[in-house]
């Protein structure tokens, strides 16, 4: 009995570290508020009240796709990839809500690929990695111990372990071909959407209409997944909405090199093809003039910083 006790003991323990190490080396400036869980698919907490102007939602061909570093680098865009792998839609909502109780965002890009993905369908072994990375953020900001470190040993860095550098992004610059050529079939078929995602979608258009949001749906560069079908549904659900929707699987919006700007095969982009997706959307930003540059703005200082470190890397 007493070594049951002693097992169970230790357990309390062990998870007890974990969760304290898990506080750590989450985003700092809103954790009291929202709590660590909410905190670890919420990297846009981390940030100060009300500097993001554009938000995208999504999933990891979002946060694969879109560089929002290079956006500021190059238009003074404070944009941030509110993305995570095999997001759903429910959570998207989630994410938009938590999002703007702190940020006055104008636009928001919703990757619409997010839209069809079926939580009853996706295998449990995917849901086990989710829920992994949901309950212990340890799995997630591992690397944030170089920022504990740095804060530690430069001077000049002290207020690094506040800056979430690349704001969303994963950065990848590795080259993985596709090994086949796109074959995207003209079809006037449609793809079914599940009933739930479009309850948390409308949701979604809610929302952003009572935050005085532009809602724009986007679909980034994807070799794998991307069909007509899927085009065709969510171009009519877009005009239910009066909503506009950027299909960048369009060869004629974007050019995209498949065997140069993919880092899995097709699946996913790598930096040289985020660049390309990032422009465009800086452009489009620009065009429309829906947001400022902050790039003389003493008040950003803290993206200058990040934009010198991300781009060191």
């Amino acid at each position: 009995m007493k070594k049951l006790i002693r097992v169970i003991l230790f357990f309390f323990i062990l998870l007890f570290l974990i969760y304290g190490i898990c506080y750590l080396l989450l985003p700092q400036k809103n954790i009291k508020k929202y709590g660590m869980i909410k905190v670890a698919n919420n990297e846009i907490l981390g940030e100060d009240k009300n500097t993001i102007d554009s938000i995208i939602l999504g999933d990891s061909l979002v946060y694969s796709g879109i560089s929002p570093m290079d956006l500021w680098h190059n238009y003074g865009y404070t944009v941030f990839d509110c993305a995570s792998e095999a997001l759903l839609t429910k959570d998207a909502y989630q994410n938009l809500k938590i999002a703007t109780d702190n940020q006055e965002a104008k636009v928001v890009f919703m990757e619409a690929d997010v839209l069809f993905r079926d939580e009853k369908r996706m295998p449990r072994s995917r849901r086990l990695k989710l829920a992994i990375k949901y309950f212990f953020p340890i799995y997630q900001y591992h690397n944030n111990w170089k920022k504990y470190l740095f804060s530690f040993v430069s001077e000049e860095n002290k207020d690094f372990i506040d800056l979430n550098i690349n704001k969303g992004y994963k950065l990848v610059k590795s080259t993985h071909s596709a090994k086949k050529k796109r074959n995207m079939k003209k079809s006037n078929k449609k793809k079914s959407i599940p009933t739930t995602n479009l309850t948390y979608f409308d949701k979604i258009v809610q929302l952003s209409k009572e935050k005085n949001i532009k809602l724009i749906l986007i679909s980034i560069p994807n070799l794998e997944k991307w069909s007509s079908q899927k085009h065709n549904r969510i171009q009519s659900l877009a005009d239910l909405y009066d909503l506009e929707f950027i299909d960048l699987n369009d060869e004629n919006v974007i050019s995209i090199d498949w065997q140069k700007d993919t880092r899995d095969f097709g699946n996913h982009l790598n930096y040289r093809g985020a660049l390309k997706v990032t422009h465009f959307i800086g452009e489009y930003l620009k065009k429309n003039h829906l947001v400022m540059d902050h790039r003389k703005d003493s008040s950003y200082e803290s993206w200058n910083k990040s934009d010198k470190l991300f781009h060191l890397k």
